[in-house]
């Protein structure tokens, strides 16, 4: 099975940033994990993967 990272990354982005609106004092970088682990982007290489991409939106790094 091929996933389509892009789709499942931009999704998760939106839900983290959805989270992070609601719950105050949330750190970014657990509520993108959160919502990578919601989204089906498993620990490790991949987590890793996505959390640099998503910083890179958020942060412009």
């Amino acid at each position: 099975m091929n996933i389509d990272f892009t789709n499942v990354y931009h999704k998760t982005l939106i839900d983290t940033l959805e989270m992070l609106d609601m719950c105050d004092g949330l750190e970014p970088r657990s509520a993108l994990k959160q919502c990578a682990s919601d989204n089906g982007i498993s620990e490790g290489e991949e987590l890793g993967k996505f959390v640099v991409w998503a910083e890179q939106k958020l942060y412009g790094e």
